[in-house]
């Protein structure tokens, strides 16, 4: 079933979330900045030295267009470099985005959740 609002931002009175409920629709542009940013970023948060907290994976559909910049998406058996026009299509992968370029990657992603 579709939930009232398929294209979902945050729930009434709550803070956007990363991952849509199952059949929901949502898209965003964000910059990702260098590695080396995350990493201090972490850090002030209290991660653990070494703790590699960038790979994850979402009960979703993705389409992640990169607009500015250049990235690469590591995943279980390999990685790719990416660049503006580049596109990729996930379905709940293990992954990460590594970004190495010195400056901010400006990416569009489309998300959609899946039922469990």
């Amino acid at each position: 079933s579709v939930p009232g609002d398929p294209l979902v931002a945050a729930p009434p009175g709550g803070s956007p979330r990363l991952e849509p409920p199952p059949g929901a629709l949502t898209w965003r542009v964000f910059e990702l900045p260098d590695d080396a940013v995350v990493a201090e970023f972490l850090k002030a948060q209290g991660a653990a030295h070494g703790a590699d907290a960038s790979f994850h994976r979402t009960n979703t559909l993705d389409a992640v267009l990169i607009l500015d910049g250049e990235i690469t998406l590591e995943l279980d058996q390999g990685a790719v470099k990416l660049g503006p026009g580049d596109c990729v299509v996930q379905r709940a992968t293990n992954h990460a985005w590594r970004n190495k370029s010195g400056r901010p990657v400006r990416m569009a992603v489309m998300m959609l959740g899946l039922a469990e």
